[in-house]
């Protein structure tokens, strides 16, 4: 179980006073909600639900979380870490291994 920050708290409960078409698009996106997207993700994800468009840049396909540091995949191909995750003090190293994976699975060499 995760932690909800007040602000992604604060907007949740504004669109649950807005009525039930908020309330019906809330319960559909529950699993990002519940793998610890913040308020931004959601209003993203919230807003394309009620203007029946689907907004590839808010489609999470995979979400990891580890104490607190969340990678999200999105359907477009990008990735996003969350706040945790780049203050961490190791987060130089990781991004290193992250472009050394990269370079062994892409490189010139390799094809």
């Amino acid at each position: 179980m995760s932690n909800v920050s007040a602000r992604t708290a604060g907007y949740i409960r504004s669109l649950i006073k807005k009525g039930d078409k908020y309330i019906k698009a809330l319960i559909k996106h529950a699993r990002v909600i519940r793998e610890g997207s913040g308020e931004r993700v959601i209003a993203r994800l919230i807003k394309s639900e009620l203007e029946g468009k689907t907004n590839k840049n808010a489609t999470i396909i995979e979400s990891l979380v580890y104490n607190e540091k969340k990678l999200d995949i999105f359907s477009n191909g990008k990735i996003q870490f969350s706040k945790p995750t780049y203050e961490h003090e190791d987060y130089k190293k990781f991004l290193l291994e992250i472009k050394t994976l990269f370079e062994k699975y892409y490189s010139q060499n390799n094809e």
